[in-house]
């Protein structure tokens, strides 16, 4: 028995190491089952595999960790994709809207928002409800039923009567419809259309005319020296309109454009005012009228001295225009609100229809289109007082009444004597682009 003790203990040892062994292939087992699971779950485990004592699942436990280094860079990707998606999409121009195939609403950016009139509460709702525009609705079903993409303008009044192209296509999963506005675009084009078809009539006036009477002396039919005078006075009279009309688009679309730069120094406007009411008392002597100046000098301002000239120049044309004898014009210069100062040029003329005072401004606009043509007028005056009195982060505006005159107003940041001015600058100096 002594002899066989030792044998029984190495056989004792070797079972239970065997054992002991087994429990621990088996443990490491239930680990990497364990992870594996939670990896097909989605999940990336922080910690890894740290196996010892199991040599037969080494191999396993190491492909694991590769697989959950994997995973986890794999989420941090689309993490990273997801951020910059949404970061995107919410700066974007245009709108964005994700619809299900249900045509519920899933995803909308800030632009669609806008666009569309869209609020937090309709996510989720089905397009009828939450669009709330029977043309998009329309499309948005057409595209969930028979697939495919179309493109259309669409109208959407009540998003405030925006303009926008809408393309929308089909996705395994819905629709996804993007959205440009083109509001601006169509206004420009319409404003466009509407000036060549003014200028068109403008110019077949007078040329027109000019035609008519140059023909009439070409065939020798004008009679007497008085009426041959009488003609070339006309086609002289209207050659001159057409010149006056010729530069006031060429000025009107220079300022449009930006093309005109702006010359800016300190310039004292009560002074300025009343250098051009002396070269307009000869005309106000002729005509019968009370021309005045007011306002307390002095008074600055940052802008260009040309270009403000030429606004009063136009403003005080026009007055005297539609002033009868015995009227009075006047110009006053004083402090307006947030540190401008106001130019107003008031007459007591005919005055100007109350409904009609927001389109005075507009380009060829005329209240008494014969008139303002006999008299001269090129119907771009305003247009023009306008863009300049806007060049200069000014605005103008104008109060009437028929038969009581009326009183046009131009605002003008106002910078006092040695402060900078726009973009630091001071005294003489170009303002940049009109």
């Amino acid at each position: 028995p002594s002899a066989l003790l030792p044998v029984l203990t190495v056989a004792a040892g070797a079972a239970v190491a065997a054992y002991l062994g087994g429990e621990t292939v088996a443990a490491a087992v239930r680990a990497v089952t364990c992870r594996l699971r939670r990896l097909t779950a989605g999940e990336a485990p922080e910690g890894l595999l740290y196996l010892t004592a199991a040599h037969e699942v080494e191999e396993l436990a190491r492909a694991c960790n590769e697989l959950t280094r994997s995973l986890r860079h794999q989420r941090r990707e689309v993490a990273g994709e997801r951020e910059r998606f949404r970061a995107a999409l919410e700066h974007m121009e245009a709108g964005v809207l994700l619809l299900d195939a249900r045509g519920r609403l899933l995803l909308s950016n800030p632009a669609a928002r806008r666009m569309l009139g869209l609020t937090p509460a309709d996510q989720g709702r089905r397009h009828v409800e939450a669009l709330r525009d029977y043309q998009l609705s329309e499309a948005v079903e057409a595209v969930l039923k028979q697939g495919g993409s179309l493109r259309r303008e669409l109208t959407l009044i009540g998003a405030g009567e925006r303009v926008v192209e809408a393309s929308l296509a089909a996705t395994p999963g819905g629709v996804v419809a993007v959205f440009h506005d083109v509001t601006e675009r169509r206004r420009q084009e319409r404003l466009r259309s509407e000036f060549l078809a003014n200028v068109s009539h403008e110019l077949r006036t007078p040329v027109t005319a000019i035609r008519g009477f140059a023909e009439t002396l070409l065939e020798g039919d004008a009679g007497t020296p008085e009426q041959v005078r009488s003609c070339v006075a006309f086609i002289d009279r209207e050659a001159r309109r057409l010149a006056r009309l010729v530069e006031d688009l060429l000025e009107l679309v220079r300022l449009e454009e930006r093309q005109v730069s702006l010359m800016r120094r300190e310039v004292d406007l009560v002074e300025l005012a009343e250098e051009v009411a002396a070269r307009f008392r000869p005309e106000a002597e002729r005509r019968g009228l009370r021309l005045e100046v007011e306002g307390r000098r002095p008074a600055f301002a940052f802008v260009d001295a040309d270009r403000v000239e030429q606004v009063l120049v136009n403003l005080l044309d026009n007055a005297f225009k539609f002033t009868p004898a015995g009227g009075r014009v006047s110009v006053k210069v004083e402090q307006g609100e947030e540190g401008s100062l106001v130019i107003s040029v008031a007459d007591t003329g005919q005055g100007i229809p109350e409904e009609e005072l927001p389109l005075v401004f507009e380009r060829f606009y005329r209240v008494e289109k014969g008139r303002s043509r006999r008299q001269g007028g090129t119907g771009l005056g305003l247009a023009i007082v306008k863009q300049i009195v806007e060049a200069h982060g000014g605005r103008v505006w104008a109060a009437s009444a028929p038969g009581r005159g009326s009183t046009f107003y131009v605002s003008l940041p106002r910078w006092e004597p040695g402060a900078a001015g726009p973009d630091g600058l001071r005294g003489e100096a170009a303002g940049g682009d009109a």
